[in-house]
Formats: C-alpha cells, structure tokens, sequence
C-alpha cells in the first residue's frame, strides 16, 4: 500500500506518525501541511505576503504533491489549515484510486475551510468531542509517542513537585505564576519551560500591543524543549501541569504523555473526567481562576493505570485505526 500523509511540522509528531505508517509495512511519502523554505524562519514570512501571492505560491505546492505516484491507496489530511476546495478537488482527480481520511487537532471553529473541505473526504476525524458529529465527523483523541510510554520504568530522582512545559499563549504565563503563588511552590520545586521565540514576543508586545506586555522576554525560553529532556523534566517530577486553551474541549498531546510515564496529572481542562483512563487519585481538574490544589492529592502516590488501558492511547494504535 502507497500512502500520502499531509501533516503539520509539529514537535516531531508528523515523524512520529510517518515512522508508525512504515512499521506497518506500508510506503509513506510525508508532506508538509504548508509550503516551506529554508531556514525555517522564511516558511513563517511566506504567510505575511499579499493573500494573491500566497495562493499562487500554495497553488504550486499543491501542484507538487500531486507528482506524486498515482497508484496512492490513502491520503491521511491532518488540520490542512490551507487546502481549499479546488486542491482537494485536484487531489482527487489525481489519486482516483485513494481514499482520503481528515483528522484535526486543532477546535474546528479555528479553521476557516473545514466546513467546505468536509464533503473532499471519506471519513474525519476529531480530537474535541463538541466537534465530534456521529457519522461525519468522528471522535479520535490525540496520543503519546512511543519513546515516552518506554521510559516510564526509567530510574530517575523526583527532584521537582510539578513541571510545566509548554508554548506560551493566551493566559498561560499568568496562570502559572497564579498557581505557584497560591500553592507555595518554589522556584526550586517547579520545573517550568514556559516557550515563546524572541520574535513573537517582540511582535506581540510592540506590534500587535497585546499579549504578556507586563513580562519581561527573560521570563520565557527562547526555544522549545526537545522530547528527550521533556522526558527527563517529567521523570523527575512528581506531577505534570496541562494548561489548557479557554475553549479547548479535546485532551492535549501533554496529557497522554504523562498518562504514558505514569505520573499524576493537574489540569484546567474539565472534560478529562469524560475519558476511561480518568482517576480522581490520578486526575485534579483545578479552578483556572482559582488554582488550589488540596494537600491530599499533592502528598498522595500514583496509582497504577494496566497497561492495557494506556497503549489504547500510543500514537502506534492511533495509526493503526487508519488502516482497519
């Protein structure tokens, strides 16, 4: 079997999902989601030029992909943030033979061309489950990645009482400093790499003027931290913190990794409790506004999740689903 997966440059997760495909025995061509140049940071420019050229530029890119070998028996769409209509259309006029699975990551009412691009496709796929519309649009949650459920059993010092890791967005940066404040964290105890590039704070502080402007840039971490030391932040911690978006409804990728390394799990996201692997002595769904966290389940041990359970949850079942 040929198959084309067409995926954002996400953390490593795209390698992941392309790695899973090819254990499967099964030809795997991978393409960005979007058009890209190098260095990277020219990718982000394409973005800021006049709409018209940037069609024009995405127009060729999807001319591109479809040079692509003809006998393809799968296209795998994830967000496809960009792809319109008419490329959807081209797409399968020139695998006639495929059959085109669509997954999203992201709230669908972020996405301004999910409604004209859900007719393209024969099956989709969500991780929300307010998106998740029975027949049409099906429920997906998200996974870990393999490397984090075989480190679970790794020997490492809980050096810290919780870690953050994660983008800075939204209210993340004031939350955290909220949630340490009302918990008695210390510095000490608090492993936070809280991400944003020089370039996006500099643009949202001085051009958009909103956003974080009362935080100094040496309050964040130039750049993201890599899967081998999210590992060990998360190893020697005690508890990981999700900090969800405000609207987001579907489970982050944070929250299976931590479910994969058997750690207990702080987060603002409600909806958690919906889900099989939810355990009270596990789980605390914390106030946004107001994040105590009681002493109990900051003293209390992790209980054991079976093994089964959690590998329902590895992104090498969540491929597999594709091809059933």
């Amino acid at each position: 079997m040929k198959v084309v997966l067409i995926a954002p440059r996400f953390f490593g997760f795209e390698t992941e999902i392309t790695n899973c495909i090819r254990k499967l025995g099964i030809e795997c061509k991978y393409f960005p989601e979007k058009p890209e140049l190098s260095p990277r940071v020219f990718s982000n420019m394409i973005q800021k030029v006049p709409v018209a050229i940037y069609n024009k530029i995405f127009d060729r890119y999807c001319a591109s992909i479809l040079q692509t070998d003809p006998l393809v028996e799968k296209v795998i769409m994830i967000r496809g943030e960009h792809w319109q209509s008419k490329h959807l259309e081209l797409m399968r006029l020139s695998f006639p033979n495929a059959k085109f699975l669509f997954y999203q990551w992201d709230d669908v009412k972020s996405l301004k061309f999910f409604n004209e691009q859900k007719s393209h496709f024969d099956k989709i796929y969500t991780f929300s489950k307010d998106d998740a519309t029975g027949e049409m649009v099906n429920f997906k949650p998200l996974f870990y990645k393999e490397s984090f459920f075989a480190a679970r059993n790794r020997k490492s010092s809980e050096n810290f009482k919780v870690a953050f890791v994660g983008s800075d967005y939204g209210d993340r940066q004031r939350f955290v400093e909220r949630f340490k404040n009302l918990n008695g964290i210390k510095n000490n105890e608090f492993f936070c790499h809280l991400y944003r590039s020089r370039s996006s704070y500099y643009y949202n502080k001085y051009i958009r003027m909103g956003g974080n402007l009362d935080s100094n840039f040496s309050e964040f971490q130039p750049k993201p931290l890599g899967e081998a030391d999210v590992i060990a932040s998360f190893l020697s911690s005690r508890i990981i913190l999700d900090v969800n978006p405000t609207s987001q409804v579907g489970l982050s990728a944070r929250i299976f990794e931590a479910i994969a390394l058997g750690k207990k799990i702080i987060t603002t996201n409600k909806h958690i409790v919906e889900y099989d692997f939810y355990n009270p002595s596990n789980i605390f769904v914390v106030d946004r506004e107001n994040p105590v966290v009681p002493r109990d389940f900051w003293d209390s041990l992790y209980t054991p999740q079976p093994d089964q359970l959690l590998q329902m949850y590895s992104s090498s079942k969540w491929v597999s689903d594709f091809f059933e």
